[in-house]
């Protein structure tokens, strides 16, 4: 149980200065800063301690496939809101219903087909860096493919930074105690659950112009990879290097190999506007 709320705690403090550093360096910028492997450390952590093993394998080889699913989030989030811009109004219950009813119903799908089909035919890693691959594809054309990322300069409230930070925090809780209870499949679905994607397109699209969440979504998409690389590193370092070498090493693979290219790959394209002042009042 100690387990469970520390790894809650830690990622609930996690989304919150992800949040920030989304907002206050903009789309583009932000979007590959605040999606380096954060929330999925204490997650991995937590399932490997409980479980161990063939759980925690298959439960990290499952996660690239989840992000995927948030992808789609994401991409069905963005074209609710356009079509609502273009209309000449916002309506956010439409974006949040539609685009979580997309979500559930991906990891349905990817729960059923990982359990049915994919460890079937292949092995974890297999699993794993196919879903991989397919997160970069999508990232990198999403990216490319991005709207203007104007910056926000409106005040972020504190209570709007606790809020995303609880809802992180408690995905990330039920993911290490359905870990713990030999699910693991669907403990990795649970621990990508876009608990930070979520807040953020509702904060942003609350206090900010709808372009600026809409801006952020091709590099957050891009940006969330290296979070699945970092899923399929743990596969081998900890195991090999523990829990304190096998994260440190995992990290900065994953931001090496994924995040450092992406924050070139969106910069080859029209950059944002000068980065304002965010500030945080209670």
């Amino acid at each position: 149980m100690n387990l469970i709320i520390v790894s809650g705690l830690t990622a609930a403090l996690a989304a919150i200065g992800i949040t920030v550093a989304i907002e206050r360096f903009g789309g583009r910028r932000g979007g590959i800063l605040g999606t380096v492997p954060t929330t999925i450390i204490p997650a991995a952590v937590g399932l490997y301690l409980i479980s161990g093993g063939p759980v925690f394998q298959r439960a990290m080889a499952a996660i690239p496939a989840g992000i995927l699913v948030n992808a789609i989030f994401l991409l069905v989030w963005k074209h609710v809101a356009l079509q609502t811009t273009r209309n000449g109004k916002s309506n956010l219950i439409r974006a949040i219903s539609v685009s979580l009813s997309a979500w559930i119903l991906g990891a349905i799908c990817v729960v059923w087909i990982l359990h049915a089909f994919a460890f079937e035919m292949l092995n974890e890693m297999e699993v794993a860096l196919t879903g991989l691959f397919a997160l970069v594809f999508t990232g990198l054309v999403s990216s490319k493919n991005s709207h203007p990322s104007p910056i926000g300069t409106n005040t972020v409230k504190l209570r709007v930074l606790l809020a995303r930070g609880s809802i992180a925090g408690i995905a990330i809780s039920c993911c290490v105690w359905v870990g713990s209870m030999g699910y693991p499949i669907t403990a990795g679905i649970i621990s990508i659950f876009p608990a930070i994607f979520l807040t953020t397109m509702v904060s942003l699209s609350i206090s900010q112009h709808q372009a600026v969440p809409i801006g952020a979504i091709g590099p957050m998409i891009l940006g969330s990879s290296s979070v699945a690389a970092y899923a399929v590193f743990v596969m081998w370092t900890y195991p090999y290097l523990g829990l304190f070498q096998g994260t440190v090493t995992a990290w900065l693979f994953a931001v090496l190999a994924i995040s450092a290219p992406a924050w070139w790959w969106v910069h080859k394209f029209p950059s944002q506007s000068k980065i304002g002042p965010i500030t945080v009042n209670p």
